[in-house]
């Protein structure tokens, strides 16, 4: 049987877990939007249209580099594979 604390911190993990999910599946939106709208990808302009902080982006170490050079098809489907194996690597992590 778990105890307090075991439980407590498997619902932190589970919470921390969603709240990326959740983060990762605003900025796919974003991103796909842009597309659609056929606009400049930028982290300004995901982080505005998606509500996630810039340094949000800067922290994440893959997108820094693909954001490092201009942005072309090849990086937008990289940004795509980004966010895809992102959501599933988290939630292997419960």
């Amino acid at each position: 049987m778990k105890t307090k604390a075991q439980s407590k911190e498997m619902c932190c993990r589970v919470n921390a877990i969603n709240k990326r999910l959740k983060t990762l599946a605003e900025v796919e939106n974003a991103l796909k939007v842009l597309v659609q709208r056929k606009k400049s990808i930028t982290i300004a302009n995901l982080s505005n249209l998606s509500g996630i902080s810039k340094t949000w982006f800067y922290d994440e170490e893959e997108l820094r580099e693909i954001f490092r050079g201009r942005i072309s098809e090849e990086s937008i489907q990289k940004l795509f594979n980004y966010l895809k194996q992102q959501k599933i690597m988290s939630t292997w992590k419960i």
